[in-house]
């Protein structure tokens, strides 16, 4: 995958390698700086979150204080001498008097007490006696349902003289402190009655979250045992279950209908009550994400204002790079080719584009010039070479020759020099005649056996030849010298450097598609990667080499580069191996 995108970016115009490698620059700039504003965005935010549940924890507090001040009235009323022995005349005394004074008595010291306490957003303070009542708020009282007032009787005297509090669906905003009073005097404890107090918890709580006025009125419930004992009259049963469902941590942000609330949960100091605090956060969450979509609207600007100018500039220097390239290609159509005058004087850059154009026309010039010196006096020249060798080598001269030659041996009964002479004319005719350089496998092995009839009357005993090759693979096409060659080598490094017999074999097999010849000889091996070696210059051919590497070179621009020759070593044998298709040819073997 990389080497395919690495070639793939190679064989790119210069101008879209330009783009990606600015691309390449821009982008990860561009996901850092988005990285980095969230960051920043989320630093900011948590910094706000807390702030504002800082503020809205304040408000707990002042509930809490309240609270507190509202039990101690409970028990200035309860411990309250006048109410004790008014409450004693109430249930005690025959005296029709003595039981008015003490209910004027005792309206008057509740109404003082209420009024002390109003700041607490207390709404009444009412005792009772039996089916006996004094109030500081008739008017609030009679509002209260008889029910409720019954209920927070019976939970004041089940309470023992504990402070209880109790809530009502059907007296919403408010919330009742029932007590039992007990008689004081002597320690007797005996009940006398309950004391009521009514709190106006909607107007505490609007008290309590008016935060400077820096957010909207603010929405609260406050929960006993997971049971909601209030919650203001906006927030309605499923708005309240959904607040409960997702408050799952000390404060986040909720979205309730179509609007935004930041929430704060929290206990009330001194009764462990739980509070909900939620206040209207529409505008910050604007604020806070018109500012992030500013930040992303001006990169997303300076990103394309960027590429616009980017791929301008690219234009104008690609410009110059393509009247370059124009001017190879009109040079390497046209041997004769002259610089035209250009459009653009580049003979006053100093820059690397100024540099090339300059480089190349006087290049050009140069080139020109030579040929123009050099062509006609090198073409007669190699032209006189060539007619020179031609008259040196003359194939109908040798041939000629060597026939007189044979003839001369048969006269004289030297059998072995006709031979000799026969297998070197039949040598002669296939290297030196012209044509197609391909022809038969049959034909090549009669050529490796003229070839051998000489060596063997040369080195005589030490020489052992022979050849396995079945003929329904005569007929296979084959580079012409492609066999002998490594027959010649094999008797070079096998016989010529060594005293010992070497014996040659060619095989032949057909492996699917391809033909496979092997040319194995004794008293040899092969170095590992010869071919390679040989192409680095890494061994001195001696002449032999490079033969080889012709071999294989003809073999793969005549088949293709899946097809040549190899070297590998089997025992004490150096085996040479020619891979090429099977092409049958119509030519007798």
């Amino acid at each position: 995958m990389v080497a395919k995108l690495r070639r793939y970016f190679r064989n790119l115009p210069l101008r879209r390698k330009i783009f990606w490698i600015l691309m390449i620059v821009l982008v990860p700039v561009v996901l850092v700086s988005f990285i980095g504003a969230a960051w920043i965005t989320r630093a900011y935010s948590d910094l706000l979150y807390e702030t504002t549940a800082s503020q809205l924890s304040y408000s707990a507090q002042e509930i809490s204080s309240s609270f507190q001040d509202i039990e101690t009235l409970s028990y200035m009323v309860y411990s309250n001498e006048q109410i004790q022995k008014g409450l004693e005349d109430i249930l005690f005394s025959d005296s029709s008097i003595e039981r008015g004074n003490a209910t004027s008595s005792m309206r008057l010291m509740l109404m003082e007490l209420g009024q002390s306490y109003r700041n607490s957003h207390v709404s009444y303070v009412n005792v009772y006696a039996e089916d006996f009542s004094v109030s500081s708020n008739s008017y609030m009282v009679y509002k209260t349902p008889t029910e409720v007032v019954e209920k927070v009787r019976e939970a004041a005297r089940e309470a023992d003289g504990s402070v209880v509090w109790y809530s009502s669906s059907q007296c919403p905003g408010q919330l009742f402190l029932g007590r039992e009073i007990r008689r004081i005097q002597n320690l007797s404890h005996t009940s006398l009655g309950e004391e009521i107090i009514c709190v106006d918890i909607a107007a505490m709580v609007e008290q309590a979250t008016l935060f400077n006025h820096q957010y909207e009125q603010a929405e609260y419930l406050i929960l006993r045992d997971d049971e909601i004992m209030y919650s203001t009259q906006e927030l309605g049963p499923q708005e309240n279950l959904k607040i409960l469902q997702e408050m799952d941590r000390r404060y986040r942000t909720l979205n309730i209908g179509d609007c935004y609330y930041f929430a704060v949960r929290g206990s009330l100091p001194q009764y462990g009550w739980e509070y909900l605090c939620l206040v209207p956060f529409d505008k910050v969450m604007m604020a806070l994400n018109g500012s992030l979509g500013l930040f992303v609207g001006l990169l997303v600007l300076c990103m394309l204002v960027v590429l616009v100018l980017a791929s301008a500039l690219i234009s104008s220097l690609n410009r110059h790079f393509k009247v370059l390239i124009e001017k190879m290609k009109d040079m390497g159509e046209d041997a004769a080719y002259t610089p035209p005058p250009a459009g653009y004087d580049y003979s006053d850059r100093t820059d690397e584009i100024g540099v090339m154009h300059q480089q190349f026309d006087q290049m050009a010039a140069k080139i020109q010039n030579l040929i123009r010196i050099n062509y006609v006096n090198e073409l007669l020249k190699k032209e006189a070479q060539l007619k020179a060798l031609e008259n040196q080598i003359n194939p109908h001269f040798l041939y000629n020759t060597l026939e007189s030659v044979n003839w001369r041996a048969k006269a004289l009964g030297a059998e072995d020099i006709c031979t000799m002479v026969q297998s070197l004319a039949a040598l002669l005719r296939v290297t030196l005649s012209a044509g197609n350089t391909k022809f038969t496998l049959g034909r090549e092995l009669d050529l490796v056996r003229s070839y051998m009839s000489i060596q063997e009357y040369r080195f005589e005993d030490r020489l052992v030849f022979h050849v396995d090759v079945p003929t329904d693979l005569y007929p296979v096409s084959i580079v012409k010298l492609t066999i002998q060659p490594l027959v010649e080598n094999a008797i070079h490094y096998g016989l010529e450097e060594n005293t010992e017999t070497c014996e040659i074999s060619i095989t032949a097999r057909q492996v699917e598609d391809t033909l496979q010849i092997s040319v194995t000889n004794t008293g040899s091996m092969f170095e590992e990667d010869l071919l390679e070696k040989l192409r680095r210059a890494e061994i001195v051919p001696h002449g032999h080499g490079i033969g080889l590497l012709n071999i294989d070179k003809r073999l793969k621009l005549s088949y293709g580069e899946q097809y040549g020759l190899n070297f590998h070593n089997e025992e004490d044998c150096a085996v040479a191996v020619v891979t090429i298709p099977i092409e049958r040819s119509d030519t007798p073997c």
